[in-house]
């Protein structure tokens, strides 16, 4: 990591079948465990897992909107939409 021009900290995860995820962060406080690196690699994971969904299912990325305004509205019609996808979903205890 000499080619970072600032401090960073590098976190080898590995998983039970043995895969591994290397996580590197610029945080350097000294309570910054692994536990706490592995649970913000699990956050950052829903999250990655929500914009897939929600590009998939909506097609947000197709708005032509040009003004702000509109790509403000288009995009909440977009999540109300997904929301009752996911209500929808989860009462039919299917996967999105």
């Amino acid at each position: 990591m000499k080619e970072v021009p600032f401090a960073v900290k590098l976190f080898k995860l590995v998983a039970t079948n043995g895969d591994v995820e290397w996580v590197i962060s610029n945080h350097l406080a000294a309570h910054l465990s692994r536990e706490m690196v592995i649970e913000a690699v699990q956050v950052r994971w829903q999250v990655e897992e929500f914009h897939r969904s929600f590009k998939q299912l909506t097609e947000a990325e197709k708005c032509q909107c040009r003004k702000s305004q509109a790509q403000r509205n288009h995009f909440a019609c977009c999540y109300l939409a997904w929301v009752s996808l996911r209500q929808f979903a989860r009462h039919a205890t299917q996967t999105m």
